[in-house]
């Protein structure tokens, strides 16, 4: 079961990889337009009457967004990803935790389903004596 687990999800992997990829690219394709849609954006709402308006700073940074040329896009992406290889494998081991605490709970939830008599019987060994027809009786009001 954990190598039918392990060829899932690295066939999921090689399923969603090339679509991610394919997406990042026309994200960074598209980002040079985008930033000067913000900064146009930004500049309006700074520049408006009312509250807004106050509560806006200037821009303290002038972009340029012909300075994102194919390869300074690609060495920025180098660096987010050396930086954040550490996160996504710390996020990938909580991933895997989690789904192994969630199947542990489904099967632990279909076992009792199943036969809920033996978990009862069992839970009365965790109580004292003097409590346990206390503990019956509320097992046998769920």
């Amino acid at each position: 079961s954990v190598v039918g687990l392990l060829v899932f999800v690295l066939a999921l992997t090689a399923w969603l990889i090339p679509s991610i990829a394919g997406d990042l690219y026309a994200l960074a394709r598209r980002l040079p337009a985008f930033s000067d849609q913000l900064t146009g954006l930004y500049d309006r709402l700074s520049n408006r009457e009312g509250l807004l308006g106050q509560l806006m700073p200037p821009r303290a940074l002038e972009f340029d967004s012909s300075s994102l040329t194919p390869e300074r896009l690609r060495t920025l992406a180098n660096n987010a990803f050396s930086a954040g290889l550490p996160v996504l494998v710390s996020c990938g081991g909580f991933l895997v935790t989690l789904l192994a605490n969630l199947f542990l709970v489904v099967m632990l939830a279909i076992f009792f389903v199943a036969e809920p008599g033996a978990y009862v019987r069992a839970s009365l060994y965790l109580v004292p004596k003097g409590r346990q027809a206390r503990l019956e009786a509320l097992w046998s009001t769920l």
